[in-house]
């Protein structure tokens, strides 16, 4: 039986530099694109009921801005997923469990995973990169996967909505 899911495909915001990867903390304006597009969800009613998330500093971060922006009562909850760090196609699928009452799942991630998985995922991968430029800092990619049982179907899914900052 085949089953539509929204995954929303979110990478941090724009990243201070320091010298651990890990431990970048978000600039001003990776802290503003945040919050522009968790209001660009909920504008679309979107707005997530789990996130799965990068446990580095800038996803942290990123995460506190969706939370306090979308507003907690709409979140079911929150899962800090540690291989996410490394953001492999296999790593996203891992952390794309919807559960009981969750509509609209958030991974927020990394780069180059997240295009990876976006490719995996979606009918024709290069002409979504084409159209919207790739995943950039602060992007959320709304995606209608499709699953068979609980089984994501490779290159059976859509894109429904974009924003980048």
């Amino acid at each position: 039986m085949n089953a539509k899911r929204t995954i929303i495909l979110a990478r941090h915001g724009d990243a201070s530099w320091v010298p651990r990867d890990y431990d970048r903390p978000l600039s001003a304006r990776g802290r503003s694109d945040i919050a522009n597009g968790a209001i660009f969800l909920i504008k679309k009613g979107l707005q997530p009921h789990k996130i799965v998330y990068s446990p580095s500093r800038r996803t942290r971060e990123s995460l506190e801005i969706v939370r306090r922006v979308c507003g907690r009562a709409t979140l079911v909850s929150d899962v800090e997923f540690e291989p996410l760090y490394q953001c492999t196609v296999a790593h996203i699928l891992d952390a794309c469990c919807f559960g009981e009452g969750i509509q609209n799942l958030m991974v927020l991630a990394h780069n180059p995973g997240l295009e990876d998985f976006l490719d995996y995922a979606v009918e024709d991968g290069a002409s979504v990169f084409k159209q919207y430029g790739g995943v950039m800092p602060g992007t959320m990619a709304v995606l209608e996967a499709v699953y068979d049982g609980n089984m994501l179907s490779s290159r059976k899914g859509k894109v429904l909505d974009w924003f980048s900052p």
